[in-house]
């Protein structure tokens, strides 16, 4: 489980480049933290250049090990302002 669960580390912190690069990943405004990681995760999975990817992580490790991989990688990585307190 140790591997599965760092190779979607990687993978997801991956997705997160190139959702930044394509310009999906917004600081939160109106939003609370959970939600914008759960519509986040769901606009990976929709999108047609990261969905591939997205679903076949979100198979590996399932739902909650996928969303709570991407929390960890925007905080990890300081793309969002918005901080959990």
């Amino acid at each position: 489980m140790e591997r599965i669960l760092e190779y979607g580390k990687i993978n997801i912190l991956r997705l997160v480049q190139r959702g930044q690069y394509m310009g999906l990943i917004h600081s939160p405004e109106e939003t609370e933290y959970p939600e914008f990681i759960h519509s986040l995760w769901t606009s990976f999975l929709s999108n047609h250049e990261l969905g591939e990817e997205a679903q076949r992580l979100d198979f590996m490790l399932g739902r909650g090990d996928s969303i709570q991989l991407l929390s960890d990688a925007l905080e990890d990585s300081s793309l969002l302002e918005f901080k959990i307190y």
